[in-house]
């Protein structure tokens, strides 16, 4: 296994007939459609396992006869068939989120979603479900509003995973027990993104009364269960002195896998509680420092980090399709689904390739990026943040400099939506 760069500790009880490979870059990334494991190959490791495979476990040389080995102890070969592993190369598309439900059982301060009662059929999903199988992604993403409002919510996850996609679920947990997160981890759930805010005051300020104790519930009903689970905080001046003993109680008392801290932007009803909600800048670095899941920035340049419409899309319950959820408008909108002969792919390789993110992004407009030192750092941020916080796609983002700049959030809004 080290011939592929890949931890074999990572991969217990993991078995081959659920990865998938995506080509990245000059790369390959290697992902568990059980989990959030994933890993980089070179062609060289790519082709080293692909022969083993091809040769049923059969090796020509000794570190390859390591290296099967190692599958075959942690339970990693499929021996019902020893084919090519399963190379997603259709296209760039690697994620795709769905807006199973635009409800939500929340009302919370610093929310930018309209909020309505719809949910999304069970023949559009599949048709959804389907059309980003073909188009070669790897994961979806269940989001909502809240995606637990869905009746069917098993019978989503169910038909997500069967397809081969590895299946998340975005939620507040308060409607989570012990026998929805059993359901959920049988219907093959990886990973659940728990919203969950630095301790009781503070999450009932900002998400409503008696909201805490239920998302506890939820929370510890998921792990039990089996369901990787992150928890996704807030920090504002409120709470920024909780970050430490917040983090030490999600890891070590929750046994949540890992926990992710943001801000809030001022859009929607964050607009109302901004002086409460908003964050000295100076503060920045420390929210992102805490980060559990933060990983290094890449050396070298990052021409954009923003795939949307490119190795993201996203579906609301209507149908429409936008490159993010955060792009879903009007000007960015790439069609509905379903229509007669128009599906996901058309959306994907025709509207989007009509489109700026999709169709070589023009780094030369980004001006006020490319004259920055920070830009090999943020990659010029997230251009849907962006756009919903300064109405220009080609502006600077708020939020990124204000991390790597300190530059105060007010002093680049352009305008509000």
């Amino acid at each position: 296994m080290q011939q592929l760069g890949i931890d074999i500790a990572a991969f217990y009880r993991m078995q081959l007939r659920d990865v998938a490979i995506k080509p990245s870059n000059a790369l390959f990334r290697f992902y568990h459609l059980r989990s959030s494991f994933e890993a980089e190959l070179d062609k060289n490791a790519l082709n080293f396992l692909i022969e083993g495979l091809e040769n049923n476990g059969k090796c020509s040389r000794p570190d390859q006869e390591e290296m099967f080995q190692s599958l075959e102890k942690f339970g990693l070969l499929d021996h019902a068939g020893s084919s090519k592993p399963d190379i997603r190369d259709a296209t760039p598309l690697s994620k795709v989120e769905i807006e199973v439900a635009n409800g939500c059982n929340l009302r919370c301060r610093h929310c930018f979603v309209s909020h309505s009662t719809e949910l999304i059929s069970l023949p559009l999903f599949r048709e959804i479900v389907n059309g980003a199988r073909r188009l070669g992604a790897i994961s979806l993403a269940l989001n909502g509003g809240e995606p637990t409002l869905h009746p069917d919510l098993l019978t989503l996850v169910e038909i997500s995973v069967r397809a081969g996609l590895r299946t998340r679920l975005f939620s507040n947990a308060v409607k989570i027990d012990s026998s929805l997160a059993k359901g959920l981890k049988d219907a093959g759930l990886s990973r659940a993104l728990v919203s969950l805010e630095t301790f009781q005051e503070f999450h009932e300020w900002l998400r409503g009364p008696n909201t805490w104790e239920p998302a506890l519930r939820g929370v510890k009903a998921l792990v039990s269960a089996g369901i990787e689970v992150v928890i996704n905080s807030t920090i504002s001046k409120k709470n920024l002195h909780q970050m430490s003993e917040f983090q030490k109680f999600v890891i070590e008392d929750l046994k949540a896998n890992s926990i992710k801290y943001g801000v809030a932007v001022p859009l929607g009803a964050a607009k109302i509680h901004w002086s409460e909600l908003s964050l000295p800048e100076r503060d920045f670095p420390e929210v992102f420092k805490f980060s559990s899941e933060e990983r290094p920035l890449p050396d070298g340049d990052r021409p954009l980090s923003c795939k949307a419409g490119v190795n993201q899309l996203f579906i609301d319950v209507h149908g429409g399709v936008y490159p993010c959820h955060l792009l879903a408008l009007p000007e960015f909108h790439f069609g509905n689904l379903p229509k007669p002969s128009f599906d996901l792919e058309d959306a994907y390789k025709c509207h989007g390739s009509a489109n700026l993110l999709y169709n070589g992004f023009p780094h030369e407009k980004l001006i006020e990026c490319n004259q920055c030192d920070h830009r090999k750092d943020c990659g010029g941020g997230c251009r849907g943040r962006v756009y919903m916080m300064t109405g220009n796609l080609f502006a600077k983002d708020p939020i990124s400099c204000a991390r790597f700049l300190g530059t105060p959030i007010e002093s680049s809004l352009v305008k509000i939506r």
